[in-house]
């Protein structure tokens, strides 16, 4: 099955939906502003739900006078980290790791995640 790559605010709303589903619009702007920092006008977040309905990402059914949304994908459905690398870094963890390096400096907490990551990985290769 082919994967798809949402976009980031879709991916967003999926996580959201993931973790607890069925949501009005209403609890998906809470739930943005709360997880992503994100204010959305419920305009705004009717709008991009209704688009990832179409899209076959999400599903609604209405409930007296609210429209809930349901996730349809699930999160193996969707690219993932090794399809960014592939499509933007040749596949490259270096490219990637120095394409975050350039863009932003890495905290010390950042930092020591990387290191333990590689000390936990060092015996792989």
């Amino acid at each position: 099955m082919k994967k798809k790559g949402l976009a980031q605010r879709e991916l967003e709303v999926m996580k959201i939906l993931w973790e607890s589903s069925p949501l009005t619009v209403n609890q998906v702007v809470e739930l943005m502003e709360k997880e992503y920092n994100t204010r959305w006008a419920y305009t705004t977040a009717g709008t991009t739900l209704r688009r990832m309905e179409k899209k076959g990402y999400v599903r609604s059914e209405k409930k007296s006078l609210a429209f809930y949304y349901y996730p349809v994908l699930r999160s193996d459905e969707v690219e993932g980290a090794v399809s960014l690398v592939e499509k933007y870094f040749q596949g490259s963890i270096g490219k990637f790791m120095a394409a975050f390096s350039d863009e932003k400096d890495l905290t010390r907490e950042e930092f020591e995640e990387i290191k333990e990551w590689v000390k936990q990985h060092d015996d792989d290769y």
